[in-house]
């Protein structure tokens, strides 16, 4: 339930999809006219996603979705909001490159969210017990980034922020692309817990979403380090070419060296590891597994490249990319769902993911 809850709150959360913080960042200005812009462009995509997620609660119980599935919806589209307001904290911070500071900041809050989580779980709350680790972690988030811009970025509070529609117009415009590129891979990354929580089950998406959750420890380390630091990195070597190029080949030797033997001990381990973890009611997870665990252990050199190409101004490029992965598993995702239920939509994340990264 809450995996495909997650997917509708996903869906209708904008200001996670579109690129603005990515083009505040690219195009480098901290001016009291380019924050100001920024603020309001993001609380402008905000409201958007408030206004779309009122009209799917309403949607959604025509097409036989649970009254859990919808209010625990509900609640993770909050939380996503609370969350992306915080992060217009830390993009400030990241842009100036305060990256040990947002670090620490995530490694206090992160582990603080789930103490509640574990209350809830042992009290019988079930799938509310993730949503409450959600919650708190986002509003944790939200006051840890306030207080962090107003001890390290002073200078940005005293500022008058005000709006500049040619600065609104540069960034509407890069972030368009951003922003298709972010909603495609949210999509391909999403979309099989729509396909098989619609036409296979709530339970086996249960194991399935297991299956994948795990399958991403491989990449985990990787992906963290390039979506906090990576994309800034690049953005401030976008203009020395060969400082860049030695960057981007030691992310992907870091990539290689730590998610490529991890991932290949897994894959043979699969279904002890399962059962060493959560038990044999999970077994049935070990399955999918093996089919994910290629997907996620190769998926943080995309990423390091879709990092690359929006850094240097060239976002469309990656836009290509996710495009045509998302038209893959959309083509091939239903009928091997319907064919071979879960496995075959494992499946069909693998090829749609291939062309991807050759690309």
């Amino acid at each position: 339930e809450f995996a495909l809850a997650m997917f509708f709150a996903q869906l209708v959360t904008i200001h996670h999809k579109v690129g603005f913080g990515s083009a505040f960042v690219h195009f480098r200005e901290t001016s009291d006219n380019a924050i100001g812009t920024f603020l309001a462009i993001e609380g402008l995509a905000v409201f958007t996603g408030i206004v779309l997620m009122i009209v799917m609660k309403r949607l959604l119980p025509h097409f036989g979705y649970s009254d859990n599935v919808i209010n625990i919806c509900t609640i993770l589209f909050i939380s996503l909001t609370i969350e992306g307001i915080g992060g217009i904290g830390f993009v400030l911070l990241e842009k100036e490159l305060f990256f040990r500071d947002v670090s620490i900041l995530r490694s206090i809050t992160f582990p603080l969210s789930y103490i509640p989580a574990f209350w809830g779980a042992l009290h019988g709350a079930g799938a509310w017990s993730i949503v409450l680790q959600n919650m708190t972690n986002s509003i944790l988030l939200l006051i840890a980034s306030c207080v962090m811009v107003y001890l390290r970025l002073p200078q940005v509070v005293r500022q008058k922020w005000t709006f500049n529609a040619h600065i609104a117009l540069q960034y509407v415009r890069f972030g368009f692309i951003v922003g298709i590129t972010t909603t495609a891979g949210m999509l391909f990354m999403k979309l099989d817990n729509f396909f098989i929580g619609t036409f296979v089950g709530i339970v086996v998406l249960g194991f399935y979403d297991r299956a994948y959750n795990t399958a991403q420890w491989p990449g985990t380390f990787c992906s963290i380090v390039m979506a906090r630091s990576v994309f800034f990195v690049y953005s401030h070597l976008q203009d020395d070419l060969d400082r860049l190029k030695k960057t981007a080949s030691i992310v992907t030797w870091l990539v290689t060296t730590f998610s490529f033997p991890l991932g290949l001990m897994m894959f043979i381990v699969a279904p002890d590891l399962i059962v060493l973890l959560y038990g044999e009611t999970w077994l049935p997870s070990s399955q999918f597994l093996r089919i994910l665990i290629i997907y996620t252990t190769l998926r943080p050199l995309h990423e390091n490249a879709g990092h690359l190409l929006m850094a240097i101004g060239k976002p469309q490029l990656t836009t290509k990319s996710h495009t045509i992965q998302l038209i893959l598993l959309a083509i091939l995702g239903l009928p091997l769902t319907l064919l071979w239920g879960a496995i075959g939509t494992s499946i069909a994340v693998l090829l749609a993911f291939a062309p991807g990264l050759v690309i």
